[in-house]
């Protein structure tokens, strides 16, 4: 058959090849070892030949059906469309994913499922001394507390603090339990900044760009990533054999999750310790900058601020129940920048506009992924008519007398007699193909684990089964009853027995 190489264009396949072919000619290379003496003439005109050639086209027939995809063989089988659970085809997140077990699992889940939850934590107190000190556990395992980011829209911090202890306490595991549950207090910075920038720079975009990663970095919302994201970065990332099994294995693994996929590098710990060099090697890297002429974070305390990050304050130590952000809300710092000598002040409106651009950009699948987008869903089959064929007498030349038309009514009775042989050998390998579909398209009950039927072998009779009956000899039942269906009595003994070896 024709193939397609890997330069992209289709081979012209080479003569005798095929199989067709390959069976035709081990069928004649068996012949010739069996019955050389006897048989010695292998044309076309030869009736042993003819039978071969129909075989071989039967058999070559039969492989092609056999090689459909096997999401239409179940299909057809089935009669219906599948369905996950189907023959142990199953989708990812039913059959991959678990209830939580790490706290990266709890963390997923809560942030996930709690509305308003912008970052969540989850804590052993048992590893760290001033829960364990204040719980009186330091000797015992599996005790959490939970400390959770909120996003300055959240009002009614109790009913989401209850919302994350129901959330815990339905997917804890054994011997887990959660002490307490707390929300972090926000410390509010604002910038004061002062770059120089390149020429034909966009000073505002800039800024905007600088005050998103900043406040990313201090304060990081987790992104929801839809399967295809996912799946991209990981192509990006890295190369391997077996690259989408491996992927799939990774991408649900852990709980299910309503609004996406969290990769585990989001969950980034939180920064205990803000250092100001390493925030101006941050703005210098962004593309436009040449330098950074001033840089400070001031701390927010009511209506005053005090510088509390800069040269001369050079870290800053965040404490455990504190959570560093630079408000997004309303723009407020003291900010400038120089292009070529010129210094400008920037439009705080022009900046707010372009960092609800790149928020939007870099969040926009926040809690908005389509569950139906993130699902890999059970192939779905076509019909193929698997079931039907096309019996091997009828594939002969009408000359044999052996088809639909049978032979002229004013021939000698032996000419009769010959065709009726003919058909009575070729029988029972007609049934023998025609049950070989039959097993096909019963393979979805033979691996259904549902399916209740001690059966494990199928058959179906011949279409023109009625009209062949003459062939059989009288057939009595153990009552010593003569049986009317000769036909439909001899596929059901011949079942019976395929059944009880394979059971056996």
């Amino acid at each position: 058959m024709e193939r397609i190489t890997e330069k992209g264009y289709i081979t012209k396949k080479e003569k005798g090849s095929g199989l067709y072919q390959e069976l035709h000619l081990e069928g004649t290379k068996l012949l010739q070892e069996l019955c050389g003496a006897t048989w010695t003439d292998y044309n076309e005109h030869d009736p042993g030949v003819t039978i071969l050639e129909n075989i071989a086209y039967t058999l070559t027939n039969l492989a092609y059906k056999t090689d459909f995809p096997i999401q239409d063989i179940l299909t057809e089988s089935k009669g219906a469309q599948l369905e996950s659970g189907d023959n142990g085809y199953f989708v990812p997140s039913e059959i991959l994913t678990s209830s939580p077990v790490t706290i990266g699992d709890y963390r997923k889940l809560i942030i996930d499922r709690i509305t308003h939850v912008k970052n969540a934590w989850v804590k052993d107190v048992r590893r760290h001394n001033h829960n364990a000190r204040e719980y009186n556990a330091t000797s015992l395992k599996g005790y959490y507390e939970i400390q959770l980011q909120l996003f300055e829209t959240a009002d009614d911090h109790e009913k989401i603090k209850q919302d994350v202890r129901d959330l815990f306490n339905n997917h804890r595991n054994l011997c887990e339990n959660l002490l307490d549950v707390r929300i972090l207090e926000n410390l509010n910075f604002q910038l004061k900044l002062h770059l120089t920038l390149q020429p034909g720079t966009s000073g505002e975009e800039v800024l905007a760009k600088i005050y998103f990663k900043l406040n990313d970095h201090l304060s990081h919302q987790i992104k929801f990533y839809s399967l295809w994201d996912y799946r991209e970065e990981l192509d990006r990332t890295e190369k391997n054999s077996n690259r989408n099994r491996k992927d799939l294995n990774r991408i649900f693994n852990g709980p299910v999750l309503k609004n996406g996929f969290i990769p585990d590098h989001q969950l980034n710990e939180r920064p205990r310790l803000i250092s100001h060099s390493e925030l101006m090697d941050l703005i210098g890297q962004e593309h436009g900058v040449v330098s950074v002429d001033c840089f400070e974070l001031h701390l927010q305390n009511g209506e005053t601020t005090e510088v509390v990050l800069s040269e001369h304050t050079p870290k800053l130590e965040v404490s455990i129940d504190k959570a560093p952000q630079i408000s997004s809300a309303n723009i407020i710092g003291d900010f400038e920048y120089t292009i070529e000598g010129v210094p400008f002040r920037p439009d705080l409106h022009t900046i707010q506009y372009h960092l609800s651009y790149i928020t939007a950009k870099n969040y926009g699948s926040f809690k908005a992924v389509s569950k139906a987008m993130n699902e890999v869903n059970i192939p779905q089959g076509k019909d193929r008519d698997l079931s039907s064929y096309f019996s091997l007498r009828e594939q002969f030349p009408s000359v044999y007398g052996i088809g639909e038309y049978g032979l002229p009514s004013n021939l000698p009775v032996q000419r009769y007699a010959q065709a009726k042989q003919l058909k009575g050998y070729l029988l029972p390998l007609d049934q023998i193909l025609r049950n070989y579909l039959a097993q096909l398209t019963g393979i979805y009950a033979l691996y259904d684990v549902k399916n209740g039927r001690d059966r494990s072998y199928f058959y179906n009779s011949l279409e023109d089964s009625s009209q062949l009956e003459d062939l059989l000899s009288t057939i009595e039942d153990p009552a010593n009853q003569e049986v009317d269906d000769k036909w439909a009595y001899i596929l059901e003994k011949l079942n019976k027995s395929q059944d009880s070896s394979a059971l056996d």
